[in-house]
């Protein structure tokens, strides 16, 4: 599974360290955790070892597969089923982003930021925006082993295809 050192994505934070893995007593259960240190704010988040894939962590993405979020950014309109009204498919990007899969997290990106071409984001589209924007960079950084502004370019570049 993952061990010590391990560099994960933790769904709706974004990319991590497994820092260590600790054994502790709740509640007269003994219990393994993972502690995982978010990397773009340094704070640590505490996850049962046997929850783990059901909370969505997961291996950074690989060189190959970074291509398939490449192809996203270049397409002219990513598929993704969401509602016209606001408040739906704000649920529905929170779900997607809950979920993890850094494919879909991409596309909401692509969307979003195609959708600012043509209008002003609301404050709370922005702020999804950022969010996920964030968290494509930060894995791609760590991907290619390259500083996150390098990154940030790289998908913007991407994007004007």
């Amino acid at each position: 599974m993952f061990s010590i050192g391990d560099k994960i994505v933790y769904p709706a934070n974004g990319v991590g360290v497994i820092d260590d893995i600790k054994v502790m007593e709740i509640s007269g259960t003994t219990q393994e955790f993972f502690i995982i240190r978010i990397l773009a704010d340094n704070s640590k988040i505490m996850i049962p070892k046997d929850n783990a894939v059901e909370v969505g962590i997961r291996n950074l993405v690989s060189d190959e597969e970074l291509e398939g979020i490449f192809d996203i950014l270049k397409s002219d309109s990513p598929q993704l089923e969401l509602s016209t009204k606001w408040s739906k498919r704000q649920r529905e990007y929170q779900e997607i982003i809950k979920n993890g899969s850094i494919y879909e997290i991409t596309k909401i990106m692509k969307i979003l930021s195609d959708l600012q071409l043509e209008k002003e984001l609301s404050y709370s589209e922005k702020k999804i925006f950022e969010n996920v924007k964030g968290m494509i960079v930060s894995e791609i950084a760590q991907v290619k082993d390259i500083d996150p502004s390098e990154a940030e370019t790289m998908i913007e570049q991407f994007m004007e295809h």
